[in-house]
């Protein structure tokens, strides 16, 4: 009995061939209860345990670009148009 093969996903694609349901399905489909995705807490864990070692990903730059001047087309004397600094 216990070395039988599951008969859960075998359902699952006679039912719904190519389709497999997760958490996320679950919820969508029933917002009412309240399932935990084990997976996506330890995910989160990880990463607030990175944070805390500082191994996490890098801050977000605030801000636009600075650093990059924006250009102004002025018209010129003679040559066309010329590039000028704001």
């Amino acid at each position: 009995m216990l070395r039988e093969r599951l008969k859960g996903p075998a359902l699952l694609d006679y039912y719904f061939p190519g389709r497999r349901f997760g958490v996320v399905d679950l919820r969508r489909h029933f917002p009412m209860m309240s399932f935990v995705d084990e997976d996506e807490r330890q995910r989160l864990l990880d990463v607030q345990s990175k944070k805390a070692r500082g191994k996490g990903a890098p801050k977000k730059k605030k801000g636009g670009n600075d650093k990059k001047k924006k250009a102004k087309i002025v018209r010129g004397t003679g040559e066309g148009y010329v590039r000028a600094k704001l």
